[in-house]
């Protein structure tokens, strides 16, 4: 049950070293230096251009996409899990940040449950957080290490799990 394996998530995790705030400790994934390519392949735009009608994909805006460029990514870590309301609440004790909008919410306030409704400046600002008092810099993944990470490091593939569209797979719903 989903209740069940947040809270195994919460008890279970390995540490790849303690960030010097009381209770709070992070496990990552390094993901390997290599190219990859952003953005979805040329090929893929009739597709998602019918999959997404209806919220009216523009196609220009998707041809200013393409040709899918091949970029660099230096090696990183990045978290293996999304940052919990606890790890999040540590933060707004610790910072006095205003909570976000859907803090406390009965459907979202489990302890073991990811935080919601969280800005980008939000977000950035729980990074800096994490990284005073640590030996680690910690930042938001930029859109080549989302596709890095999503694709395991492989630069070759075209989707998370292989090169087979996701609608081809037994259990996709869009």
């Amino acid at each position: 049950d989903a209740a069940g394996s947040w809270g195994r998530r919460a008890r279970g995790w390995a540490s790849c070293g303690r960030l010097g705030r009381e209770g709070l400790e992070l496990e990552s994934h390094r993901v390997p230096a290599g190219p990859v390519s952003v953005g979805p392949p040329e090929s893929d735009a009739p597709a998602i251009i019918e999959e997404y009608t209806h919220v009216r994909v523009i196609p220009r805006f998707l041809a200013m996409e393409a040709p899918q460029p091949s970029v660099t990514v230096a090696a990183f870590d990045i978290a293996k899990y999304p940052v919990t309301n606890r790890e999040y609440a540590l933060f707004l004790q610790s910072t006095g940040h205003a909570p976000p909008p859907m803090w406390g919410q009965r459907n979202f306030d489990d302890s073991a449950q990811p935080v919601v409704a969280v800005s980008w400046f939000d977000a950035v600002a729980y990074c800096d957080w994490l990284s005073l008092d640590s030996a680690r810099r910690f930042r938001l993944p930029s859109e080549a290490d989302w596709e890095c990470a999503a694709r395991g490091g492989a630069a070759q593939i075209l989707y998370p799990l292989g090169n087979d569209p996701p609608q081809s797979r037994q259990h996709y719903e869009p």
